[in-house]
């Protein structure tokens, strides 16, 4: 989390008892995840012992304010090709592109 006060303008602070929604970091699930976006409440980010390494906390810190896969931005096609052969099967949904915005994602601009 130091990391995203030293490059970026996100700060993250210890849980008071007034706070409405806050993140939950915990380990008693098998993986590395987190839902994407605000949930009402605690947002559950599951770290197994495997995942601590800093590039995979910050990628779930990203899924739990609300940063999506890249390979599944809207505009995804005009920088990338997807090479569809080369996708294992079962994993195709995760190249499946968002059309829908999130209105309550810190992506969205307006």
């Amino acid at each position: 989390m130091e990391e995203y006060h030293i490059h970026t303008c996100i700060k993250f602070r210890p849980y008071r008892k007034s706070d409405a929604d806050f993140i939950i970091l915990r380990s008693d699930k098998p993986g590395c995840w987190s839902h994407v976006g605000r949930k009402d409440g605690g947002q559950v980010i599951n770290l197994q012992p495997g995942c601590l390494r800093s590039g995979t906390i910050a990628h779930e810190l990203l899924h739990a304010i609300g940063f999506r896969h890249q390979q599944s931005a809207s505009d995804r096609d005009d920088y990338v090709t997807i090479v569809w052969n080369n996708i294992r099967e079962g994993k195709i949904k995760l190249c499946t592109c968002i059309t829908d915005p999130m209105y309550q994602s810190i992506q969205l601009g307006g």
